[in-house]
Order: structure tokens, then C-alpha cells, then sequence
């Protein structure tokens, strides 16, 4: 799968290491294999053969609180507690991260806090597309953050469009629709 979306799962961050990045995704629908129906999230990323190595834990997703803060705070507390799980392990409760080393390399996607400070995220490449007639401008909106401005002078004539990968199991398009 290209960046963005592997089998049905968004890229939520990169884990950069020296001049590399690798996508990591986000699978909400991990089964641990228990007979009840209960399902976690997991992050993942795809090794040179296709398959998923995970680099965090399974952990249940209540709906309490923002995803990415929950991860940035357990990335930077998992890098800061010890560079290998396998370790003594000084940690008072257990990483999420699979290894000190991997929390240390996570970078979120959105970095809602460096945004709002006006910042820009490790990696990023700011672009400028000034509104030009007769242009069109194409690409992966879950992959590059972005946003629109307000037109400050004029009006503006948009037409957008949405390109999904075939949804996961689980979720019924026509059932939401009718109950929508």
C-alpha cells in the first residue's frame, strides 16, 4: 500500500530514523483472539515483505480523550522510561511502545500542539498554492495536512471529491446510511 491508508487503515505517523521514514498505521479493529467481540487499536507498519510488525501494544480505545494526545504523551513517556522494554524496566506502569527506541522515533502526522503555536512539525514541507485560474490541485488529504484559508477578496469556486480504499470489516455503509 502506498502512504496514507494500508488495507483499510490511515497513517497516523512516520517512525524517522536517520535519513528513512517508515508509515505507521492505525488498526482499530485488532482482535486479540478472545472469543467475545471486543476490539483494540493497534499501531503498525509494513515491513520490506508486506507484513505488519507492530510497535505498540494493544490497547482499548474507550472513545475518552484525543488519540493523539494519548499517543504523543505515551511516545514521549515510553522514549524517557528506558531505551529497551527488555531492560530492568524502571517504569512504573507498562509502555505502549514496544521499545524505548521506537517511542523515540514517533512522529504523529498532526502535531495539533506545534500548529497551534504556529509551528511546523519535524519533516514538514510547507507549500504555498496560490489560487490561479485554470489550475487544479490534486492530492492525498489524509498524508498532507492541510488547510483552506478564507478568501479574503472575490469568491471562490471549488469542486472536491473523495477517493476511498474499500471499508474495513465491520462497519456497514448501508446500514449507517439508513440509520443516518
Amino acid at each position: 500500500g502506498g502512504v496514507g491508508c494500508h488495507g483499510g487503515n490511515l497513517q497516523v505517523a512516520w517512525i524517522v530514523r536517520n535519513e528513512s521514514s517508515l508509515a505507521v498505521f492505525l488498526d482499530s479493529w485488532f482482535h486479540l483472539g478472545e472469543e467475545e467481540e471486543v476490539y483494540y487499536c493497534i499501531l503498525y507498519i509494513v515491513d520490506e515483505e508486506g507484513e505488519r510488525q507492530y510497535v505498540t501494544r494493544p490497547w482499548e480505545n474507550n472513545g475518552a480523550g484525543d488519540m493523539y494526545s494519548f499517543l504523543q504523551a505515551h511516545a514521549q513517556r515510553d522514549s524517557d522510561d528506558n531505551d529497551d522494554n527488555s531492560s530492568s524496566g524502571s517504569s512504573s506502569s507498562p509502555q505502549l511502545f514496544v521499545s524505548g527506541a521506537v517511542a523515540k522515533d514517533f512522529r504523529l502526522i498532526e502535531n495539533r500542539e506545534l500548529w497551534s503555536g504556529g509551528g511546523n512539525p519535524e519533516g514538514s514541507i510547507i507549500e504555498d498554492i496560490s489560487p490561479a485560474r485554470g489550475s487544479l490541485v490534486v492530492f492525498d488529504s489524509v498524508a498532507v495536512p492541510h488547510e483552506v484559508l478564507a478568501v479574503r477578496k472575490g469568491t471562490r469556486a471549488a469542486i472536491a471529491g473523495w477517493f476511498h480504499e474499500e471499508t474495513q470489516f465491520g462497519f456497514d455503509v448501508a446500514a449507517a446510511a439508513a440509520s443516518g
